[in-house]
């Protein structure tokens, strides 16, 4: 398989687009460990669900921007494990494209189901295992037409956006950004849809936005519990 078939992105804008999927996985990761902590403390099904979720779709862009950086810029390691020197090489990561694509891909949507089961507070979470089931059909399908998986993000993404919107009536400022967020990253994944170089820089550019804005709201959400920590105390 060449390299160029499984590289979107323009020359100009390679590492960009990885720095950007990092700092997602940071903000996830930030929200997963703030969502266990509230785990820890009330034993909430719901902050439960959050870390889960938020640590699938922070493994998935992880996994992402790994495999990205290996292909943008090749390189060769020597490694010294003990005693056994092992070599290196990035692009060996070629043949396991798929398998990456495949591992990404699942987890990035049994991340967002797992985010649309919490905000629809459905009962359907006890048929995770069939979810699962069709999530993995989706993804192996998505690998056969790959616009598959990034129209069935993009629908996520949708009826999470509709349902928080519901769900929300008096909106408070954090739940404008994250509403905000979630609407973001939707057109993101319809723009990665088209697989063309210039609007895939937009898509990294937008998702990049809702990763900045689902920020903005732990920030306010973390500050906001630690005020009212302090009330308590006094």
């Amino acid at each position: 398989m060449a390299i160029p078939t499984l590289i979107i992105s323009p020359p100009w804008f390679r590492g960009f687009d990885c720095v950007f999927e990092y700092f997602g996985v940071l903000v996830f990761l930030l929200i997963a460990l703030f969502a266990y902590k509230a785990t820890k403390m009330t034993n909430d099904q719901k902050t439960k669900w959050l870390f889960v979720s938020f640590l699938l779709i922070a493994a998935s862009y992880f996994i992402k921007a790994f495999r990205n950086i290996n292909l943008y810029f090749p390189f060769e390691r020597q490694l010294l494990i003990g005693s056994l020197e092992v070599k290196y090489t990035s692009l060996a990561i070629i043949n396991l494209v798929p398998i990456i694509d495949f591992t990404s891909r699942v987890l990035f949507l049994l991340g967002l189901v797992g985010v649309y089961f919490l905000i629809t507070q459905s009962e359907e979470k006890k048929h995770m295992a069939l979810m699962v089931y069709f999530i993995t059909i989706v993804t192996y399908v998505s690998s056969i037409v790959p616009y598959v998986f990034h129209l069935t993000s993009a629908i996520l993404l949708a009826e999470i956006s509709y349902f928080y919107l519901k769900k929300t009536e008096r909106k408070r400022l954090n739940q404008k950004l994250v509403l905000t967020a979630f609407l973001s990253l939707m057109m993101s994944q319809m723009l990665f849809l088209t697989f063309h170089p210039g609007l895939y820089v937009s898509a990294g550019i937008l998702e990049l936005f809702g990763f900045v804005l689902l920020l903005f709201s732990y920030v306010l959400v973390h500050f906001s519990v630690r005020e009212l920590k302090i009330k308590k105390e006094k």
